[in-house]
């Protein structure tokens, strides 16, 4: 992703969609390249869910990403509220929904690389939604 980023100006992974919270969606991680630094933010995919009735919308929590450190017992985690696009994160009304990250906080790849985050090249993430 980090090459990518570099050469293209931005890449993303996406988790297959799980429920959280009673909302179906994909979490996922979008690395963005201004070609001197590359920036991880949280990404978000939502889906047509079995409780979107029940549900609150637009989708309002605050999402909670981590990345852990392969053998120590250290993380870098970024809390962010406002998504860079709103209309993102409606309810769907087809199957999914336009995905949409946050940019109001960012982790630095690089830096995450340099301090051994990435170990022969996984990169462990966790993904939570707060309240």
């Amino acid at each position: 992703l980090h090459k990518t980023a570099m050469k293209r100006g931005g890449a993303r992974y996406a988790s297959e969609p799980v429920y959280l919270r009673g909302y179906n969606l994909s979490p996922g991680i979008w690395f963005m390249s201004d070609m001197e630094l590359v920036k991880l933010y949280a990404w978000i995919r939502l889906y047509n869910g079995n409780m979107d009735d029940d549900l609150r919308w637009p989708f309002q929590h605050k999402v909670k990403l981590g990345v852990m450190h392969p053998t120590k017992s250290a993380d870098r985690v970024l809390e962010v509220t406002e998504p860079a696009c709103t209309a993102c994160f409606q309810r769907p009304t087809v199957c999914s929904s336009v995905a949409g990250y946050f940019t109001q906080e960012y982790l630095n790849v690089d830096g995450l690389i340099a301090d051994r985050y990435v170990e022969n090249d996984p990169l462990l993430v966790l993904f939570e939604l707060l309240e």
